[in-house]
């Protein structure tokens, strides 16, 4: 595949160097329109992307749970036998959703648990996606075609959900594909990283100043930045067990709390980046938060924050739980708003940065979206 040259993002000379000796990935890559525009055919499509969590929402047979995925609304359903169907949210008459996003529910059992446009009212298996009904339309020759609305594969992984969106791409499992034994051993076996019995309890999306990219960076680059920008998170953790190990689909960052912030307590703090925009923290006392990446524009994103907690937690926890994520999250805003303004500084295009020792996690997720560009044909071939 190949793009007109203006459209063409730089070379990379660095993709395969050492780290002590490469330089980030060019500033162009965060300040270029062209790279917005190529990356959700590019890096967004490109394998298995966590999609929702596996939580009290989808836990009976006909639930279902709406999200947008890389710009893309989807419907996700426990089916009637217990497993899961996803779905294009667009019905294939005239594309109207056929729930809001964002939502949840359960499928009417008196209408055979079917999804229903609200526009014209035609009607679809929850189990299959297969058209059930089609109101005032048996004048369309579907020309020995089975219409159903659009499905996607889906898997869970733990307590997570994963889905493809172009999957002529991926053939293997999402453990295959994540190809990091450490990441799918905690998805799948830690209780810290477990929804069971933990519920939703706050919702948040803040709006960055920063190339999506820069809020990935900052959350890879190995609690480098933590003892510098993050006073209050830093004393209440022990740097001395920081442990990171990098992969290039997702990465886990390992440490433990100190006991003198009870958002963390003394248990294992656990950081999970899945490829390319989501990351899972698990911390304290059973609670986990999730952070969505939204691209915008080539400098501007907005971060989803859900935050999971235990049953019976009381409001007062909820808020001081918020509070404190909110702190560390405004402190990040400010230093993403930093990095994104100098990296349009001609100097740094020109000769680029480094990465430091902490930072190969960063390494790992820039070789990574670089392949993936320059495979689509994003990338100047010399």
């Amino acid at each position: 595949m190949s793009h007109m040259h203006h459209l063409l993002l730089p070379r990379w000379p660095s993709r395969s160097s050492p780290l002590s000796r490469a330089r980030t990935l060019p500033s162009r890559f965060y300040t270029q329109p062209s790279s917005h525009d190529a990356e959700p055919k590019s890096v967004f499509a490109s394998g298995w992307i966590l999609a929702a969590p596996l939580d009290d929402r989808l836990s009976t047979p006909n639930s279902y749970i709406s999200t947008v995925v890389a710009g893309h609304r989807v419907i996700i359903t426990r089916t009637s036998s217990s497993s899961l169907a996803a779905f294009y949210n667009s019905c294939i008459h005239h594309g109207a959703a056929l729930v809001d996003e964002s939502s949840c529910g359960h499928l009417d059992p008196s209408n055979d648990c079917r999804l229903v446009c609200p526009y014209h009212g035609w009607e679809y298996s929850g189990d299959s996606g297969d058209l059930k009904r089609a109101t005032s339309a048996t004048n369309i020759d579907w020309e020995k075609q089975k219409p159903s609305l659009k499905s996607i594969p889906v898997q869970a992984l733990g307590s997570w959900v994963f889905v493809q969106l172009h999957p002529s791409q991926i053939t293997s499992d999402v453990a295959t594909y994540l190809n990091h034994d450490e990441v799918t051993t905690a998805l799948t076996t830690s209780p810290q990283l477990s929804l069971e019995n933990k519920h939703l309890v706050a919702t948040e999306t803040y709006q960055l100043d920063c190339n999506w990219k820069v809020f990935v960076d900052n959350y890879l680059d190995g609690g480098y930045h933590v003892p510098f920008a993050h006073p209050s998170l830093s004393d209440a953790l022990d740097p001395s067990a920081y442990t990171n190990i990098p992969g290039a689909r997702c990465s886990l960052q390992r440490t433990r709390g100190n006991q003198s912030d009870p958002r963390v307590g003394d248990a294992d703090a656990l950081y999970i980046w899945l490829y390319p925009h989501v990351m899972i923290n698990a911390y304290g006392d059973g609670i986990i938060d999730t952070n969505v990446v939204i691209p915008i524009s080539e400098s501007r994103c907005a971060v989803t924050f859900e935050w999971f907690a235990p049953r019976g937690i009381s409001a007062a926890n909820v808020r001081r739980l918020v509070e404190g994520s909110d702190a560390v999250q405004r402190e990040d805003m400010h230093l993403c708003r930093l990095v994104q303004n100098g990296l349009a500084s001609p100097p740094y295009d020109d000769e680029g940065g480094r990465y430091a020792q902490p930072e190969e996690m960063m390494f790992r997720f820039h070789q990574t979206l670089y392949d993936d560009l320059q495979r689509h044909g994003y990338v100047e071939d010399s």
